[in-house]
């Protein structure tokens, strides 16, 4: 899909088929109901810890897109009162 999307190429029909997933997968998913919310951001943040592998076999662009998730999720919890 990343690739389509830089070319510009996704259609409809690519959107239709990725939401039909993603609506797939949470039908199926499992609700997790008790979860340690102040151990969160340290489990978020250990995504970091994979950025050699992801830019070995990835490529550098998936670095920058973890690295914006853990920034935007840190920000987020910085602006909430989860925490």
């Amino acid at each position: 899909m990343d690739v389509l999307l830089k070319a510009n190429s996704v259609t409809e029909t690519d959107i239709q088929r990725l939401a039909k997933k993603i609506a797939g997968f949470h039908k199926n998913a499992r609700v997790i109901y008790a979860k340690d919310l102040e151990a969160f951001p340290n489990e978020f943040d250990d995504l970091g810890n994979e950025k050699e592998y992801v830019s070995t076999y990835l490529s550098s662009d998936t670095v920058i897109i973890i690295n914006h998730a853990i920034e935007a999720s840190n920000e987020f919890i910085r602006n909430t009162n989860v925490f």
